[in-house]
């Protein structure tokens, strides 16, 4: 084999481990995208806006046979002194006022840091409709949204 083919396979090599660490690469970053989870009881959820300011997903709910009272969580990560995060909540286009008692606030100056959970408790009439949860965020990153029935607690 000449020095010319032995290079040429050398360089061939090289591309294709790039090739490899590039797909894991991708890979990983995928696998960090910050979910969405419903519960098939509550409804179906995607995220429509996740930016470094602002997080929005709509959760489809189906119809039901009663009125049910659902909660959305936003999981999110990296709270620390400077962070700021507020949770808004719309059904069908109309504000929602949270549950008595739903942290839908979090305030690193205030102390919050670490690994918190926003949530918004509310009654869904029983036929179908469209909730739009929205985050504005600072320093903060979301790591799930879920849509869940808000059961009561065990005794």
């Amino acid at each position: 084999m000449t020095v010319a083919a032995e290079a040429g396979e050398s360089t061939n090599a090289r591309r294709a481990t790039g090739r490899r660490i590039r797909g894991a690469m991708l890979l990983l970053a995928l696998a960090t995208v910050p979910g969405v989870r419903a519960d098939p009881a509550a409804g179906t959820c995607a995220i429509g806006t996740l930016t470094h300011r602002a997080a929005q997903a709509t959760c489809e709910i189906g119809q039901a046979a009663e009125a049910r009272r659902l909660r959305v969580e936003i999981l999110v990560s990296g709270v620390h002194d400077d962070s700021q995060a507020a949770l808004s909540v719309a059904l069908d286009g109309t504000p929602i006022r949270c549950a008595e008692g739903d942290r839908t606030l979090i305030s690193g100056p205030d102390g919050d840091e670490g690994d918190l959970v926003l949530v918004c408790r509310f009654t869904a009439q029983a036929a179908p409709g469209k909730v739009t949860a929205d985050l504005s965020i600072h320093h903060v990153q979301v790591d799930e949204v879920r849509l869940l029935p808000d059961l009561p607690p065990a005794r």
